[in-house]
């Protein structure tokens, strides 16, 4: 089956990256959690939802 074939659920992967960021927590929190920074640090437009699970859209795409 040709990947152009395939559902979204098919090609859906889970991708899994660890990153160490040398920052008080509460700044990274901000960081992530903060439209404006998001979009000021180039992931924008953004939105997300800052809650455990919620989801993230960056790049004007999903990720979660």
């Amino acid at each position: 089956m040709a990947l152009l074939d395939r559902t979204k659920e098919e090609v859906k992967a889970e991708i899994y990256e660890i990153e160490v960021i040398r920052a008080p927590i509460r700044e990274v929190f901000d960081a992530m959690t903060t439209a404006r920074i998001i979009d000021e640090w180039g992931a924008g437009p953004s939105r997300f939802q800052a809650r455990p699970g919620g989801k993230f859209f960056f790049w004007d795409g999903e990720m979660s």
